[in-house]
């Protein structure tokens, strides 16, 4: 599904920038936190200009998540924008959503999580390899979802998009695909529909990457 809403720009961003804000977006998650437990907060926090800081933070990323990003478009522009959540689809976890809701759309986990609790139940006594995997999902979601209720204020998701960006705007090509955020996008479709604060990035030859 293509994003069909115009996508307001709200400023330039950069490679450097997107690392930042993955690796404080996961330093604090219960399920995801350990990928970068070993980073420095003054790093972690540390500017944009502050080269050595960028490269720490760099070759973090680069350990723990790298394999993500084989083959991912070197062309590719770092924006920060606002999206509307009721079309920010997280579409690097579809397979989650079909399992958890029968849906391939992530708002129709939103009844409530008892379903997909239900299935991990039944993924684990089947012995089923993704049993975990998804129950710690879960968990992440419900423990986002108290903290959206509470107004808490998370870390900007990351995207990425098909298409081309310029003085006039994104022009989208195809899905908006998640990089970092599942947990707090699942939890956010729990909610009414709002906008939000998103980094994105965009490259015309996107689709030439795996994951996309």
């Amino acid at each position: 599904m293509i994003y069909t809403r115009p996508v307001r720009v709200l400023g330039p961003s950069c490679c450097d920038e997107m690392v930042r804000e993955w690796i404080l977006a996961e330093k604090p998650s219960p399920r995801t936190g350990f990928r970068f437990a070993h980073v420095d907060d003054s790093v972690a926090n540390a500017p944009l200009d502050d080269a050595e800081s960028c490269r720490i933070r760099a070759e973090a990323l680069g350990r723990e998540r790298g394999a993500l990003f084989v083959g991912f478009p070197g062309d590719i522009r770092w924006a920060w924008v606002e999206l509307h959540s009721d079309e920010a689809l997280c579409l690097n976890y579809e397979g989650f959503c079909a399992f958890a809701s029968g849906s391939r759309h992530p708002h129709d986990i939103a009844p409530d999580s008892k379903t997909a609790h239900a299935r991990i139940a039944d993924y684990r006594r089947a012995g089923h390899d993704r049993a975990q995997e998804y129950d710690e999902l879960v968990r992440s979601v419900e423990w986002c979802a108290k903290a959206i209720a509470l107004e808490q204020v998370f870390r900007p998701c990351i995207y990425t998009v098909k298409g081309t960006l310029d003085s006039a705007g994104v022009h989208c090509a195809g899905p908006l695909v998640l990089l970092e955020g599942a947990a707090r996008t699942i939890a956010r479709s729990w909610f009414p529909a709002r906008t939000e604060r998103a980094l994105l990035g965009v490259s015309p030859t996107m689709d030439e990457w795996p994951w996309y």
